[in-house]
This record gives structure tokens, C-alpha cells and sequence, in this order.
């Protein structure tokens, strides 16, 4: 029950849902060349089992407005939803996001009411890598607009990008550091890695992210081995 859509009746008009990735914050120094894209569902119900929608990704320049007409498609793709609850949806979709640049994805529900289409996205409270976009012309939101601006200041839209880096760098981010960097694991076995936050010079109240890679030999894992960071700046 935590996300607000245009609809009536809770069979939904046309409804966009967008966030944008900037690479360079997640510590992306190349070129991501995305394979799908993963987005929550809260609920989702059709006459028919399964309804459609379509994941599309743009490029955005930040220095200017976020407006239709500022973004550039470079990838899209269409897909049926079936009937579910509480769930994570994964859309293949291929596109390459160019070292330096951020990423808009855009997930559209066309309208259902004719059909009887009933679709709310997944969303939590718990903080984001940006802010939620809703567009809706039949509720006039023509442009995409920031969900805390139309009262669901809470709808944190539950959406993963999946991809590779293209031949990319490496970096550290200021913010986390690992002890110890690197060790022998032997079979069965394990050993602890200590991962600590810093949060000097971090901007409160703004979510971080970043990926631990581990590399390593063993044939049956992919290397490097990604695990996702996240660090929620706030005062108490």
C-alpha cells in the first residue's frame, strides 16, 4: 500500500515511473552496458493473467531541465506483466549507458481501464539513489515529476539496473574502506572482511552507493565478485 499511481477505480491511466543513474557515483569510470532492468511490483492483476508494459532507458544531460524533451532514447523494450504481489519483475533490455553519463529509466504502464488492468509498482520508505518520477497526462503530470511534490514523499520506487562495465576502472570511493584488502581463502573455509563507512564530508540526509568487488580464481563464480554498498547519511 505504498504507492500512489493515476488511476481510477485502481485500474490505471497512463503511468511513467522514472529514476535516473548518474555512473560516476556509483564509481562507474566506463561504459555501462545494461542487460535488464529489475523493477518492484506491489501489485499487478489483468482479466486476462498478464497485462503489458515497457521498460525504456534515455541518456539526460544534468544541466538541463528533466523533461521529455531533454532525453535521448537509447534502448527500449516491451514485456507482459502477469499477475502478481510483492514481487521483483526483471526486464531485459539492452542499451549502453557511455562513461560520464546518467541514465534515465522509465517503466510504462499504458492505460488499463478498458481492459480492466490494475498495476502499482513496488516502493518502500527506506531511502534512494535519487529521487522518484511519476508522469501522467491524465492526472496532469505531462512532465516527469518528483513523487514528494504530489504528497507520496515516501514512495521510494524499488528499481535495479543489471549490467557490465565496460572495461572499467576500478576506483575508490572516499566514503568506505576494507580491512584487509586481500587473503587466502582455502576450501570450505572463510575468513572476515571489515568494511567501514565514513561519513565525513557526506551531504545528510543523501543515500550513497557502491559496489565491493572481490576478485578471485575460483571458476565458479564470476570475478569480480560484486557486492552492493549502500550508506544513508543522517544527523541523530
Amino acid at each position: 500500500g505504498n504507492s500512489v499511481s493515476c488511476n481510477a477505480g485502481g485500474l490505471h491511466a497512463d503511468n511513467s515511473y522514472l529514476r535516473r543513474f548518474t555512473l560516476a557515483h556509483f564509481g562507474i569510470t566506463d561504459d555501462l552496458n545494461v542487460s535488464s532492468v529489475q523493477i518492484g511490483i506491489q501489485t499487478a492483476t489483468a482479466p486476462g493473467g498478464q497485462q503489458p508494459a515497457e521498460m525504456r532507458l534515455y541518456l539526460w544531460d544534468p544541466a538541463t531541465p528533466f523533461v521529455w524533451g531533454n532525453f535521448t532514447l537509447i534502448g527500449s523494450a516491451a514485456t507482459l506483466v502477469a499477475d502478481q504481489g510483492l514481487a521483483i519483475l526483471e526486464v531485459p533490455v539492452a542499451a549502453t549507458a557511455p562513461a560520464g553519463s546518467t541514465l534515465v529509466v522509465e517503466f510504462f504502464t499504458p492505460n488499463g481501464q478498458a481492459a480492466g488492468n490494475s498495476l502499482f509498482v513496488g516502493s518502500n520508505n527506506l531511502g534512494q539513489t535519487d529521487y522518484t518520477y511519476l508522469a501522467a497526462p491524465d492526472c496532469g503530470a505531462i512532465e516527469p515529476v518528483d513523487a514528494g511534490s504530489i504528497g507520496a514523499p515516501g514512495m521510494h520506487l524499488v528499481m535495479n539496473v543489471v549490467g557490465e562495465l565496460g572495461g572499467a576502472t576500478w576506483v575508490d570511493v572516499p566514503w568506505v574502506s576494507e580491512v584487509p584488502t586481500t587473503g587466502v581463502t582455502l576450501p570450505y573455509d572463510a575468513f572476515e572482511v571489515d568494511v567501514v563507512f565514513d561519513t565525513t564530508g557526506l551531504t545528510v540526509g543523501e543515500c550513497y552507493t557502491a559496489a565491493l568487488g572481490i576478485f578471485h580464481d575460483d571458476p565458479g563464480w564470476d570475478s569480480p565478485y560484486m557486492v552492493p554498498l549502500e550508506l544513508l547519511s543522517l544527523i541523530h
